[in-house]
């Protein structure tokens, strides 16, 4: 690249850097994430859902601690799945793409993120003054809906920021039930796989005394429900 193309090259970067308010969400409140974390959780919740579906009711209720708690549970987890999957869908409403980041944006006191056009992404706004042209550009931006259309689209945007608030303090509660419980599932696969493993050597006549002591201490701990399936 010459000298001239790289002083060109770096005008550009310079000046996507510098308009990166005139495109600015808030940091913590914004489409984006919302999405991502909406997904995230509903994929989790489904997962340990079947989970709960799937294993010996016994051995469930002696992880949780007891059948009423462990049935609430499996509840818990079922509703969580399902309103991640609905607040996925609400998504699509008509002034959630076009209103919630400008919305937020404007009205948010905290971190702001503004669109860099030339890195093609978000970046912190690096600081009060960016921050204050960030949010006036965005009150710019609402002030040309009507008022009637300003309304529609507040109220969509305010349920769905708190629905997302209380989907994801839900989730929050539930977070040390799904570490313990994907900790129980990653186990208990590591363990088929290690059974699958041995069986091939056990059936060749290959496996060593110690392999055969270890494929039948862990066959004798599978529930029997993992040799009917």
């Amino acid at each position: 690249m010459s000298v001239k193309s790289e002083i060109a090259e770096r005008l550009r970067r310079e000046k996507a850097k510098n308009l990166r308010y005139k495109r600015a969400i808030s940091a913590d409140l914004n489409l984006e994430t919302i999405t991502s974390s909406l997904w995230e959780m509903q994929e989790a919740a489904s997962n340990i859902r079947w989970w709960c579906t799937d294993v010996d009711e016994t051995m469930l209720d002696e992880l949780i601690g007891d059948e009423e708690e462990s049935f609430e549970l499996k509840m818990a987890f079922s509703t969580l799945d399902a309103d991640c999957y609905q607040m996925i869908e609400d998504l699509d409403n008509q002034w959630i793409p076009e209103c919630f980041d400008v919305f937020f944006g404007a009205i948010t006191p905290g971190r702001m993120m503004g669109y860099d056009s030339y890195e093609g992404d978000y970046f912190g706004l690096e600081d009060g003054y960016e921050t204050e042209l960030a949010q006036r550009e965005t009150r710019e931006r609402l002030k040309r809906y009507t008022k009637d259309d300003l309304i529609d689209a507040f109220r969509t945007c305010f349920r769905l920021a708190v629905n997302y608030i209380n989907i994801r303090n839900r989730y929050d509660g539930l977070k040390s039930y799904i570490d313990i419980l994907n900790g129980v599932n990653t186990g208990f696969l590591s363990e088929v796989k290690r059974i699958e493993e041995l069986y091939e050597k056990v059936a060749e006549g290959h496996a060593s005394w110690d392999e055969k002591k270890e494929f039948d201490r862990l066959t004798s701990n599978m529930p029997d429900e993992v040799w009917i399936q």
